[in-house]
């Protein structure tokens, strides 16, 4: 089966998932660790995200304190290797809900330690 490689990193509070959208760097899936980190503390601070607008860029921009607040809840950042064809939002339910067979033990807060 062939694979493509992506990075994960770790989201200790976030909405939903214990790490984030798998990307292709580690640079991206950090900053995909800190968006779904970000919006997370402003939904716990009641502050509406605007409809239609590119989040990265809006919470940069209107919340950069959160970004920066965000680095206190970003783990690690793995490699993973995804077989081709699985959609990313999918390998990432998949690695999150424990259906794996690589060695892993899931521990508190979703981590995989």
């Amino acid at each position: 089966m062939s694979t493509r490689t992506y990075f994960m990193t770790a989201t200790l509070h976030s909405i939903k998932w214990a790490f984030a959208v798998p990307r292709l760097t580690e640079e991206k899936a950090n900053i995909s660790a800190e968006n779904a980190i970000a919006f997370r503390l402003l939904k716990d601070r009641g502050i509406e995200v605007p409809k239609n607008v590119q989040f990265g860029i809006w919470v940069r921009l209107n919340h950069l304190e959160l970004i920066l607040e965000a680095q206190e809840f970003i783990g690690d950042t793995r490699k993973v290797e995804i077989p081709e064809g699985m959609k990313l939002r999918e390998f990432r339910r998949w690695y999150c809900r424990g259906e794996r067979t690589d060695g892993w033990e899931f521990i508190d807060m979703g981590v995989w330690a």
